[in-house]
């Protein structure tokens, strides 16, 4: 991604140099746009492929929380329209070629994977439009007991689960089930702005933080 984003802020820099100059050199760019689909090319093959394993841990983490049947699918948007894997560079150039006088006006790199975008939905309703808060809030834990799960397959380590202000937007009924769930998971910090005893998540142990001061709890 180091490199990719290279890549952007040198066309970047010379679109933008293009638009207020007027003085167009192609040769100048044509390496930079070879470098952005050779790597951004790589870049959406990873994310196509990461997107469909991931996406069924994310569905099932997610039904573990809930008590209802909601279904969440999770799919992948990328900037680039192609029908294989295998023709992934040749859509990308020939987008970038498109695309060529639309960034010169605009100064700006409009093609690649800085342009994907990741879709939530539930029950076939996008999540962005017409999720509830407290649907937002266990997508976004189950994203993180997601993580926790992929990170310790491909470490095999343990992670520390972070989780602020997990408490708010749900009901008790999800409040349960999560805190039933991240119990299994190792250490897990837990940030809350009231005090929640009511939930038993192996040895736990509570601190108030106020005035930059930690006071532990019994």
């Amino acid at each position: 991604m180091q490199d990719y984003h290279r890549v952007i802020q040198q066309r970047n820099a010379i679109l933008f140099n293009w638009k207020i100059s007027g003085i167009k050199t192609p040769s100048i760019i044509d390496p930079w746009d070879q470098r952005l689909v050779e790597i951004g090319s790589k870049i959406i093959e990873y994310r196509t492929q990461f997107t469909v394993s991931f996406s069924e841990i994310l569905r099932r983490i997610y039904s573990e929380l809930i008590v209802t049947h909601e279904v969440l699918t999770f799919n992948y948007k990328p900037n680039i329209d192609f029908d294989t894997v295998g023709n992934i560079q040749k859509k990308f150039s020939d987008r970038v070629k498109q695309a060529r006088n639309k960034e010169i006006q605009r100064g700006t790199s409009l093609t690649g994977p800085h342009r994907d975008d990741f879709v939530f939905k539930i029950d076939g309703q996008e999540l962005r439009k017409y999720g509830s808060r407290g649907q937002h809030k266990t997508v976004l834990i189950s994203m993180a007991i997601a993580q926790f799960n992929l990170i310790k397959e491909k470490t095999q380590e343990v992670p520390i689960i972070l989780i602020d202000d997990l408490y708010s937007e749900i009901d008790s009924q999800r409040e349960n089930k999560i805190v039933e769930n991240l119990n299994n998971m190792g250490q897990v910090f837990i940030t809350s702005t009231a005090l929640h005893k009511n939930n038993k998540c192996g040895d736990d142990r509570y601190y108030l933080i106020e005035s930059d001061k930690i006071k532990k709890l019994k």
